[in-house]
């Protein structure tokens, strides 16, 4: 299964911004590095030089190199679904020797049971998702795990990035339920809207406010019926 997802998938490697990094395809590659190192899609400032920050869709490691970047001291547990993008993220943490870098590759939802994730052919080594199909897609039967059994055992945490292509729902579900949303001092988060199903968008806002959070709006990126928002949460008493 896995070579029939990457065939043709030739691994290359360029030099930004002192790191090495490895990817699969090109194209997605420079849409990553605009999104993350030219726009800065993530930059927020943190409340110490040391933080602790859960990088929920890791991907190939690009959102982990930005913040240790930013944040050399930083702790980092980067958590990746899709299996061929967590062998690049490996590989990028490994050849840029990043210290204080966990990496997990398992699919974060809100239960512990086995799901099909879609994966691309044509782009095996990024994406996919639980709960959004894909064209040309191969399905991998992955094991699912719940982010709040990582998280009750990390004593401060300053920031979650989430972007896990539609499973934001059930893992911030899954957060709530535990008691442990409030955790947390700032999310920054990809909200994957679909105009074609019943909204859900509403209650998502609902429960960050609920918990005491404010929140702010960042890039609106359309796919068909796919609709891609940023929000950055954060206690209402930081600003």
């Amino acid at each position: 299964m896995e070579d029939s997802v990457l065939k043709g998938n030739i691994q290359k490697n360029q030099v930004l911004k002192g790191y090495k990094i490895f990817y699969f395809d090109r194209l997605e590659f420079d849409i990553l590095v605009r999104e993350i190192f030219e726009d800065e899609e993530y930059a927020l400032e943190l409340s110490r030089p040391d933080p602790c920050i859960i990088d929920c869709g890791a991907n190939i490691g690009l959102a982990t190199l930005y913040y240790k970047m930013h944040y050399p001291d930083a702790e980092i547990f980067a958590f990746e679904a899709n299996p061929f993008a967590f062998k690049l993220l490996c590989q990028n943490v490994e050849e840029n020797q990043l210290t204080k870098v966990k990496t997990v590759q398992t699919a974060l939802f809100d239960r512990e049971t086995t799901l099909p994730f879609s994966v691309g052919k044509v782009m095996g080594s990024m994406g996919g998702s639980l709960v959004n199909r894909l064209r040309n897609q191969v399905n991998l039967p992955l094991k699912t795990t719940r982010l709040s059994s990582y998280l009750q055992d990390i004593p401060r945490i300053d920031l979650v990035k989430m972007d896990v292509e539609g499973s934001e729902v059930q893992i911030v579900k899954d957060l709530k339920e535990a008691g442990l949303l409030h955790k947390v001092e700032r999310y920054c988060i990809e909200y994957h809207h679909r105009t074609d199903l019943t909204a859900e968008l509403g209650a998502f806002l609902h429960t960050f406010e609920e918990a005491g959070y404010a929140y702010s709006m960042g890039f609106l990126r359309t796919y068909g019926e796919m609709q891609c928002i940023q929000f950055n949460f954060f206690r209402k008493n930081n600003g």
